[in-house]
């Protein structure tokens, strides 16, 4: 626990890690197009439902980006063009996965279907200020077992956020008729 999962990408089994981070990477882009795709019901205006995807494609990259550019051991402060690449997807990731809920709770805020989860997204992005400002905090200060759980938490509440919008978007796809699909 004390360990960040980033050091997982570097030694023997490295390759596990390393191709963790790109399949999540490649499966939030592909969820984020069906994101795109089905909120056109919902999300009318095209520059917001455009702006809503690309905050959920953003992570995805960020993975990738993982996937191919291993952290320095260490960790933090990165001394390798790779280290710095590899903080660098941290930072899209995470940084995009705090506003991306809010903004995305508000824009959804609107159809009284998806007002729950407007809540919930909220107060995910709310949440996640905070937990990133005491994950770098530690990170930064060296403390391993507060950093290494923090990040934990971090990673936790942002993936959770991740899966309740995609399952909230398949289960409503069925029972919300903006979301069904449009037959020829």
């Amino acid at each position: 626990m004390a360990e960040p999962g980033s050091n997982l990408g570097v030694g023997y089994n490295s390759w596990i890690m390393n191709s963790n981070f790109f399949l999540s990477g490649v499966l939030f882009v592909i969820s984020a197009v069906g994101f795109y795709s089905d909120m056109r019901g919902v999300i009318k205006r095209t520059v917001w439902r455009t702006l809503a995807a690309l905050l959920l494609v953003l992570p995805g990259i960020g993975l990738i980006n993982e996937g191919f550019f291993a952290t320095d051991l260490p960790g933090f402060p990165p001394t390798t063009l790779h280290g710095v690449l590899h903080i660098i997807g941290f930072f899209v990731i995470f940084l995009d996965l705090i506003f991306a809920p809010i903004i995305i709770g508000i824009l959804l805020w609107k159809t009284s279907f998806w007002r729950n989860y407007s809540i919930y997204s909220i107060l995910t992005g709310l949440l996640l200020t905070p937990l990133s400002i005491v994950f770098l905090f530690y990170t930064t200060s060296h403390i391993p077992q507060i950093s290494g759980f923090a990040e934990r938490l971090l990673i936790g509440v942002t993936f959770l956020w991740y899966a309740v919008t995609h399952a909230s978007r398949l289960v409503s796809s069925s029972s919300y008729p903006g979301l069904q699909k449009k037959t020829l």
